[in-house]
């Protein structure tokens, strides 16, 4: 049923899910998903929100659905959930849950969620600090996950079922009575709108990433839109009359706070970096500070510190985004992550991995508890479709080049899987990734060759007569 939305349209994301269940019955089963101002004025890294918290967040979705003018989906469950062998999906789940609730990374994540990362990545010297121009920031342990839970947390939170429970459920009351209260932030936006912006308080971290929520846009977008700007200012490249009068210093949590209200609103300098970093930067004539890989903000790992990072960045269908391949916990534990000779493997393993947790709709955090073998075996004993993990991997390189071959149609080629100058040439200055730089060239050859890639990074015949894909890409 289509239902009209123009008392609602121009909500904020919670008015907008409250007003949907309430004209639904008030029923709390029912499951909504919302766009806020943001989407409605296409704001180019928009989301879409569910749950008042929950965001498809990164490549513009909620974008989309504002340029459709749909405000929102409701949906409310009708029928039993049916597995198709119902005697085998109760043990397996016991083992699961078992060896999830027992692995060391499941109890570290449930204490401090992905805030766990933040003294590993920083203590590394790959955290974003101040527009990438550092990989370690002075202030980074205030925003630790021991130091979060001290300060911020006020509870634990869990998707249905999940036996981990990483989610975090804070709060804080500002200067002016103001009561701050979400589920989050997360360690991307933690370090996108806190150490990329030089700022360390926790309640400028949170009202800013509340502005994001309820305005419903994308926090690494944002972040990175912004920290562009403040490099450029601090260069003296632009001055206050370019961005509204607003003294945007790195460190200026006031100053962020204005910014993020006006990309929300689409008001003044706002409305420059709603268009997403490479728009914006071109406008602005500042594009050399801006850090991105096909239009998307970079997410807070320096890849001069995890060098398989620069190909999750690089080789990204959808441009840079961490969850096509996080590949640095993997550099970190087997203590090579300088090395770039051999990554192409790390990477496509990675990807495919990933791939796999997307299509069978798997939380990625559950990957280090629960083996490819078992992802199969769980979904064959819910599917009833026979499935292994040789055949979950070759559906997932299927994938991969049916996205690579798309980007290929619309234009894209080698030149695209780019990295900004400043990881090729500028050495890391300081920390644990000292004097570190990427060679990204080299790197994409070996990949390439391993993916079955010709040098421009097109799949090369053989490989699409190996994935069954001949047929459709015959151009």
């Amino acid at each position: 049923e289509l239902k009209r939305a123009e008392h609602i349209w121009g909500k904020f994301i919670p008015e907008s899910e409250d007003q949907i269940r309430k004209e639904l019955g008030g029923d709390d089963t029912i499951q909504i998903a919302v766009i806020g101002p943001a989407g409605e004025k296409q704001v180019a890294y928009a989301c879409i929100t569910a749950g008042q918290y929950r965001e498809f967040g990164r490549g513009g979705a909620g974008t989309i659905m504002g340029s459709k003018n749909l405000k929102g989906i409701a949906l409310r469950g009708s029928q039993d959930v049916h597995v198709a062998n119902p005697d085998e999906i109760i043990p397996l789940s016991k083992r699961l849950i078992k060896n999830l609730r027992n692995s060391s990374g499941g109890q570290i994540r449930r204490k401090f969620g992905t805030m766990e990362l933040v003294k590993r990545i920083n203590d590394a010297g790959f955290w974003v600090t101040r527009n990438y121009s550092e990989g370690h920031f002075e202030d980074g342990y205030k925003l630790e996950g021991a130091k979060m839970r001290k300060e911020v947390v006020s509870g634990d939170s869990s998707c249905y079922g999940c036996p981990i429970g990483c989610g975090k459920w804070t709060y804080v009351k500002t200067e002016k009575g103001e009561k701050v209260f979400m589920e989050g932030p997360e360690f991307e936006t933690v370090g996108m709108l806190g150490s990329n912006c030089g700022i360390s308080d926790w309640k400028t971290i949170m009202k800013a990433t509340k502005i994001c929520d309820t305005y419903g846009f994308d926090t690494i977008n944002a972040g990175g839109c912004i920290s562009m700007v403040m490099e450029a200012y601090e260069g003296g490249l632009i001055d206050k009359k370019d961005i509204d009068g607003i003294d945007l210093k790195f460190g200026n949590g006031e100053a962020l706070l204005q910014v993020l209200k006006k990309i929300g609103e689409r008001k003044g300098i706002g409305d420059i970096l709603a268009q997403g970093i490479e728009r914006a930067g071109n406008q602005l004539g500042i594009l050399e500070f801006g850090v991105h890989s096909k239009g998307q903000s970079f997410p807070v790992y320096d890849p001069r510190g995890a060098k398989a990072m620069a190909l999750t960045y690089a080789t990204s269908p959808k441009g840079a985004h961490h969850m096509f391949a996080t590949t640095f916990g993997a550099e970190l534990a087997m203590g090579n992550r300088f090395m770039e000779e051999g990554k192409a493997t790390l990477e496509r393993n990675h990807q495919f991995s990933m791939v796999v947790v997307d299509s069978i709709a798997m939380c990625s955090t559950m990957r280090a508890g629960i083996s490819l073998e078992d992802q199969a075996n769980a979904f064959s004993v819910v599917t009833g479709i026979e499935m292994d993990s040789e055949k979950l991997n070759e559906a997932a390189e299927r994938i991969i080049n049916l996205e690579r071959m798309y980007n290929i149609k619309i234009g894209y080629n080698r030149s695209n899987d780019s990295l900004p100058q400043k990881f090729l040439e500028e050495p890391m200055p300081k920390g644990q990734s000292k004097g570190q730089t990427v060679n990204l060239e080299s790197m994409l050859d070996e990949y390439y060759e391993i993916m079955g890639w010709n040098q421009q990074g097109n799949p090369k015949e053989k490989k699409l007569e190996e994935l069954k894909l001949n047929e459709i890409f015959n151009f």
